[in-house]
């Protein structure tokens, strides 16, 4: 039972280790400063286990870059960006389909596609004529050329763009601007228009889903994913070709500022912190002109041979990104603040638990109870009767002390009177044996009353002649 005992008591000393609520003494008690409880032990090692899983598990996405804040906005500028910073800025395909198909051989037999560069500046403007050619890899980013062939894309018709850029003819300037360049792809009739040509294409359109249809790049911004927030990926548009109008659209493109903020704490800057470009898509403006179904009467050669425009210019506005990771500080107080309400709250709650304990325990050590067992009331007695003892016998020594040192004091003070007015006594002696004498002469008959007065008399005569 005593090893039981023995192993019991080391186990509650286990945990009263780990009480940090204990009620501190200014003294030691027990060879302890503090009051501390088993059950304040296990209730703060299951608040610290609580704890740390629940900052474990928080740690692991911080620890990844998932915890971010994200700016993002428009804004609009006075003039266009340059297009062409970063290799395979954007790249387009484009191509007229029948029925959802590529290049029907048979709408290739009225119409023709054209790929312009316009270069329109206040004074003048130029149409330049480009060629193109058959849509290969090359012409679009190695990431998205799986896209490329699940939609051949090889069958319809592309632009060396990189030749483009490095002529400078480059998409860039808005209408107002004194420089205003942009492409032009357009579907015309191969020959003059006439009568019988229209007839033909107007039963062809009308009878057939016929399409100048576009495939370009864009990007997704994947903004969890730390390494390459942006992806390329190809996209598409249309326009339905219809005998009647002249169907047109503009494709604007824009720049995509991307910027990360990586500090582990905010007054630094993290040599990781990094900043990145996209060219990407930025909006479509559709817009017709109607022609009516007899198109070679009322138009000149150029509208009525034009049955679809599709315009890609830069657009006057840029994206910007901001992506902010969370820093240490603020990783530390999102997570802190509920745990550390929670601890103080547990702190106050066994605080004053851990105050009574702490009272209770004094008090039994101190005092005796007598509902608690072997409470010793018998000793207690006879402690007090010893107590008394010798209170009393230290009372009646110094009264002895006391009374000792009074009647010394009234010696010394009655022999001094007595030095100072010996005269007087042996004077006042010797008149009262006189006056005793005669008193007894002179009346023998003196009654007792008599001689009380009288002696009480004297008595007040040597008290007044002593003061």
């Amino acid at each position: 039972m005593e090893g039981k005992e023995g192993k019991l008591k080391k186990f509650k000393k286990f945990f009263r280790l780990f009480d940090f609520f204990g009620e501190s003494f200014t003294f030691r008690y027990k060879d302890e400063n503090k009051q501390t409880t088993v059950l304040g032990g296990i209730v703060c090692i299951l608040f610290y286990v609580i704890a740390i899983t629940y900052f474990g598990l928080k740690f692991n996405p911080f620890y990844k870059k998932k915890n971010f804040t994200l700016q993002y906005y428009t804004i609009n500028l006075d003039s266009t960006e340059d297009l062409y910073t970063e290799e395979y800025s954007f790249a387009f395909g484009f191509g007229l389909t029948v029925n959802n198909k590529n290049n029907n051989p048979e709408i290739m037999k009225y119409l023709d596609i054209k790929f312009e560069f316009v270069n329109k500046t206040k004074s003048n403007k130029t149409n330049e004529v480009k060629k193109y050619s058959k849509c290969e890899e090359e012409n679009f980013p190695p990431y998205v050329r799986k896209s490329f062939d699940d939609l051949k894309i090889n069958k319809l018709e592309c632009v060396d763009l990189k030749n483009l850029s490095s002529l400078s003819h480059i998409p860039k300037g808005i209408y107002t601007d004194d420089e205003f360049f942009y492409y032009i792809i357009s579907v015309q009739l191969k020959d003059n228009i006439n009568e019988e040509l229209e007839k033909s294409v107007y039963d062809f359109l009308i009878n057939n889903d016929c399409k100048l249809q576009l495939y370009y790049t864009d990007i997704t911004l994947d903004l969890s994913n730390h390494e390459n927030p942006g992806k390329t990926f190809i996209n598409s548009m249309f326009l339905q070709l219809n005998p009647t109008l002249i169907q047109k659209k503009n494709v604007f493109y824009m720049k995509y500022h991307f910027s990360d903020d990586e500090s582990l704490f905010h007054f630094t800057r993290d040599k990781n912190d990094s900043n990145s470009t996209f060219v990407g898509f930025s909006r479509v403006e559709d817009y017709a002109l109607y022609l009516g179904e007899n198109r070679t009467k009322y138009y000149n050669a150029s509208d009525r041979s034009t049955y679809a425009k599709i315009y890609i210019r830069a657009d006057n506005r840029k994206v910007e990104i901001k992506r902010r990771y969370q820093d240490f500080m603020e990783f530390y107080a999102d997570n802190s603040g509920m745990l550390l309400s929670i601890f103080w709250i547990l702190g106050v709650i066994f605080a004053f638990y851990d105050r009574i304990k702490a009272n209770h325990s004094i008090s039994k050590r101190l005092f005796y109870f007598e509902g608690v067992k072997g409470n010793k009331f018998d000793q207690l007695k006879l402690i007090k009767e010893l107590i008394r003892e010798k209170e009393k016998l230290e009372r009646e020594k110094k009264e002895e002390k006391e009374n000792q040192k009074f009647i010394e004091d009234n010696k010394i003070c009655t022999y001094d009177i007595r030095s100072l007015n010996s005269k007087e006594n042996v004077d006042s002696n010797q008149n009262a044996l006189k006056n005793n004498f005669f008193r007894r002469n002179s009346n023998s008959t003196l009654n007792v009353e008599t001689e009380e007065v009288n002696d009480k008399k004297s008595s007040e005569k040597k008290k007044n002649r002593n003061h």
